[in-house]
This record gives structure tokens, C-alpha cells and sequence, in this order.
């Protein structure tokens, strides 16, 4: 159960929904599951925090300097060290 309220697609506003289903198709794209992570609509708090985030996480998926399946191989590993359930 998460401590802070998750933001749903019904009370997003159209801005914050088509982010949503960009966020939505990356992710499709990576696992072949369209699911809206946790993290994302948690984030959708703060349009500031969402946005940094979103360019953060952008940066280091564009880095070519480490394989795109090592790389989600690594964040696997690491998700499980830590006990992250997402």
C-alpha cells in the first residue's frame, strides 16, 4: 500500500494524461506491458518533480555507452536487491 495517493487517470488533466500515455507506451515497450508505474503517478504530484524525473529517466535510457538490455538487466537486479516491488 502506498503512503501517498496515487494519482488516477480520471483525475488527471488532459496535460498530465497524455503524459500518462507516453509513460505508458515507453513502458510497453520495455516489458511488452502497457501498465502506469507506480512511481509515475506518484510523481504526478508536483509537475516540477514529474517533469525532472521524466528528463532524468530520459537521459539515461538515450546514454548509448551501455547496451539497452544490460542495462535493464541492471536495474532488474538492483529493483530485487533492494526488495523494490516495481
Amino acid at each position: 500500500m502506498a503512503r501517498i495517493h496515487l494519482i488516477q487517470k480520471d483525475e488527471a488533466g488532459f496535460p498530465l494524461r497524455l503524459l500518462f500515455r507516453i509513460a505508458q507506451r515507453v513502458t510497453k515497450e520495455l516489458t511488452g506491458k502497457a501498465i502506469l508505474a507506480a512511481p509515475v503517478r506518484a510523481h504526478a504530484h508536483s509537475m516540477g518533480l514529474f517533469w525532472g524525473m521524466s528528463f532524468m529517466e530520459s537521459a539515461q535510457g538515450s546514454a548509448s555507452t551501455v547496451p539497452a538490455r544490460l542495462k535493464a538487466l541492471a536495474s532488474l537486479r538492483v529493483s530485487t536487491l533492494v526488495g523494490c516491488p516495481f
